[in-house]
């Protein structure tokens, strides 16, 4: 409702992207593993050490990408990767090897209370089909979007590119993972 109403207002601060990240990464791993997937954390050794941006919507987008990514992938990986976009931008990528998309499923995924395969997907996985939809507005919020490629039987890839200033301070890179409540209605594609 605050991002329609043009409300919503970001929180840009200075951050550490690898502890977010690490963050994350606790977070969703023991799904991944209750899932015997092979999860991985794979961030380029040229970012910066911290960037001005908002954080704590970052963690969200990238939370909502990771999990619909476990959730949809039976067996095989799950990788969350992050690399620097010159001269400023980032990507962060969640790729997995799971069913796949058609271009059909593709169009309909940001889209508010629609899921990629319809009542099926809902019944089987849960969710209301807002996840997606959030997340992408979120991002275009910050300056940037996320891009879906995929294939029927050949995994997707979700990309998350926005534009962040590097932080001049120093962040202390955190060791300590902040807990947050899962939502059983977390976004599926």
């Amino acid at each position: 409702s605050k991002i329609e109403s043009g409300l919503f207002v970001l929180d840009n601060q200075p951050f550490s992207l690898q502890s977010l990240m690490r963050d994350v990464y606790s977070l969703l791993e023991p799904l991944a593993n209750k899932k015997n997937l092979n999860f991985e954390l794979q961030i380029d050794s040229h970012l910066a050490p911290a960037f001005i941006g908002d954080s704590g919507r970052i963690r969200q987008i990238l939370f909502n990408l990771g999990s619909n990514a476990i959730k949809f992938t039976h067996d095989g990986f799950v990788i969350i990767k992050a690399q620097r976009l010159w001269p400023k931008g980032l990507m962060i990528s969640v790729v997995d090897s799971g069913p796949g998309m058609s271009k059909e499923q593709q169009l309909r995924l940001f889209q508010r209370f629609i899921q990629a395969e319809g009542k099926q997907t809902t019944k089987q996985f849960g969710g209301s089909g807002l996840g997606l939809a959030i997340s992408r507005e979120l991002s275009i919020l910050m300056g940037g979007d996320i891009q879906v490629s995929s294939e029927p039987n050949c995994g997707a890839t979700f990309s998350l590119n926005i534009p962040l200033e590097i932080s001049q301070e120093f962040v202390e890179d955190e060791t300590s993972i902040e807990v947050y409540k899962v939502d059983d209605s977390i976004e599926t594609r």
